[in-house]
């Protein structure tokens, strides 16, 4: 039986993951043969073709395939449903060699337009889509840019708007860069650097490096051995390169893809380049250091222009999907749990080379599929996974814990919150597929500066009262049940006395932390007029509630944090604060 734990404290183990696990055990059986023989798309203008993505198209709740290339620049596949797509229609041309196409409802209108970045043209438009998979009006974003070599869309800043990221070279000019555009609700920016000495980056990756919960950008260049990631400092400003690997090593690098490959909760990166290895993973120390090279394919007449990884057999850990262009085959290679590799196992013959690897569960059956690209055979290949030989038995399980903590699952250490799954061979029937939803609570650690006139009494947030100058520690269990640390540094001013200490000690509220609702409470007789404000770390006043009762409950309508409640009263009698800590 496999056990579930959590590996520190926390107190929500869930009785039905025992039982549930012991299905686990016959896990192995289901990597057999993991994917389909590869289905061709039909391809009836036989022109190169370069990246492929999935999206809904044409609002039927089914994602189609959207491709870039030279002819037509942008074109898509609609998907029928049951893994059957008609053949391409053609979107976009305008002779740009289409470099990159992504999807974004640019006028709100509740339908996917495309945005694509045209190499030759030096620009970035986007195609009006009228929610049926017709497309019609094209608009410029951005022009006059070098040729551009990739463009994703990620939000960089935050603001849950999707940014604009591209990067361009030109042979003419010996120049290169990363860029990018911020997305306003009225439309994007302009340019905005990233680096401007990069030359030649294929592949753009977007991942939390350095484990500050923000996105950090990735740059494997081709033309000019760099392969470095820039740290994301907030509000959309990024740091000067850090080096992953030194120019020195003239290693033309042909992808960068971020995953955690050895299960230890950081963002290693999978590279495909030049150099034997021809495709490795690189090691992260978890700070953005990397500091160990493992390789996944020692073969150095190899040829890999990309890579994408995915837990494609559902055993917890994320394996890699690739193409090994020396004997023209598409290959998966399964991880062993511990960042080491099995042999490639392939999925795939007659296959020149896949320069485009875009992974996604297109049928919905939990498991995950893969669409590439093979731009020297000009062609758009559909791997089909079928881990499940029939509709999977689905066994949905909620838990929680606690910031810093970690439960195990099956073949799964969770250190984080999210959706997770995996799969388990039943001993009859269909086999079963555990999707896990995590949530983590936040545990507060926090430090108040505050001051009161001597003669006045304070409120802890653990309810204690002081009167002294001093520095004072609580420790309280919030409603999500996680610990939290406040410290007030208490200050008495011996300049100003109060008539009536005595008076400020016979109101409180509670619960304190608090979530949704808070109560007051005042001694009777202070109901002239008295009012209770909420004040944040700046000074604002963010809620004002008027007493006039003894006792007032009323929901807390603000973002989680450290507020200061204070009584003004008509009777003008000196009452203290008393820090309150709103949890979400």
């Amino acid at each position: 039986m496999i056990n579930l734990y959590f590996l520190s404290k926390s107190k929500r183990i869930t009785q039905i993951f025992t039982l549930l696990l012991v299905l686990y055990c016959g896990h192995d059986k289901l990597k057999a043969q993991i994917f389909s023989e590869p289905e061709l798309l039909s391809v009836l203008l036989q022109e190169s073709v370069y990246k492929v993505t999935t999206a809904d198209l044409n609002g039927d709740s089914l994602k189609d395939v959207l491709v870039s290339g030279p002819k037509p620049d942008v074109y898509w596949f609609e998907n029928l449903g049951d893994n059957e797509f008609f053949v391409e229609q053609e979107i976009y041309e305008g002779s740009v060699f289409g470099e990159s196409a992504q999807v974004l409802d640019m006028d709100n209108d509740g339908d996917l337009d495309v945005i694509c970045a045209g190499s030759f043209a030096n620009k970035i438009v986007w195609i009006q889509n009228d929610g049926d998979g017709n497309f019609g009006m094209v608009t410029p974003i951005l022009e006059n840019l070098l040729p551009i070599d990739d463009m994703i869309l990620v939000d960089l800043d935050q603001d849950q708007r999707l940014d604009i990221l591209y990067s361009v070279y030109s042979s003419t000019d010996k120049r290169g860069g990363i860029y990018w555009s911020k997305n306003y609700t009225w439309g994007f920016s302009g340019k905005r650097t990233i680096e401007d000495e990069i030359w030649g980056v294929k592949k753009l990756a977007v991942a939390d490096v350095d484990g500050d919960d923000l996105p950090d950008i990735i740059g494997a260049s081709f033309w000019d051995y760099r392969f470095n990631w820039y740290k994301n400092l907030d509000d959309g400003e990024f740091s000067d390169a850090h080096i992953i690997r030194s120019q020195q090593d003239t290693a033309w690098n042909d992808c960068a893809f971020p995953a955690d490959m050895d299960g230890d909760g950081d963002i290693d990166i999978i590279n495909g380049n030049n150099k034997t290895p021809r495709v490795a993973w690189l090691e992260n120390d978890g700070t953005g250091v990397f500091i160990a090279e493992h390789s996944l394919v020692q073969n150095a007449i190899q040829f890999v222009w990309d890579a994408d990884a995915a837990d494609f057999d559902l055993d917890g850990d994320m394996d890699v999907f690739t193409g090994l262009g020396a004997d023209e085959e598409a290959a998966l290679i399964l991880n062993k749990g511990d960042g080491t590799f099995e042999e490639p196992i392939i999925v795939g013959t007659g296959i020149t080379v896949l320069n485009d690897v875009h992974v996604v569960d297109i049928d919905g059956d939990w498991d995950m599929d893969v669409f590439a690209t093979s731009t020297l055979d000009h062609d758009v290949w559909f791997f089909e996974n079928h881990l499940f030989d029939c509709a999977p038995v689905e066994v949905n399980i909620d838990t929680a814990f606690c910031d810093g903590e970690s439960i195990v699952m099956g073949p799964l250490q969770i250190n984080n919150g999210g959706t997770f799954l995996y799969a388990a061979e039943a001993t009859t029937g269909c086999d079963t597929v555990f999707i896990l939803k995590v949530t983590e609570y936040p545990i507060y650690q926090v430090e108040i500066h505050d001051t009161i006139n001597i003669g006045e009494i304070y409120t802890l947030p653990d309810g204690a009262q002081v009167s002294n100058s001093g520095s004072y520690t609580s420790n309280l269990i919030s409603t999500t049940g996680c610990d939290s640390t406040i410290t007030v540094h208490l200050w008495v001013d011996p300049m100003v006395a109060t008539q009536n200490g005595t008076a400020s000690t016979t109101w409180s509220i509670f619960p304190n932390p608090v979530d949704d609702q808070i109560t007051i409470t005042i001694p009777y007789g202070l109901g002239h007029h008295t009012v209770c404000y909420f004040i944040n770390s700046t000074g604002e006043v963010v809620k004002q509630i008027d007493l006039t009762t003894s006792e007032t409950t009323v929901p807390l309508d603000f973002p989680a944090g450290v507020y200061f409640a204070c009584l003004e009263s008509g009777l003008n009698q000196p009452i203290r604060k008393i820090t309150v800590v709103k949890v979400d």
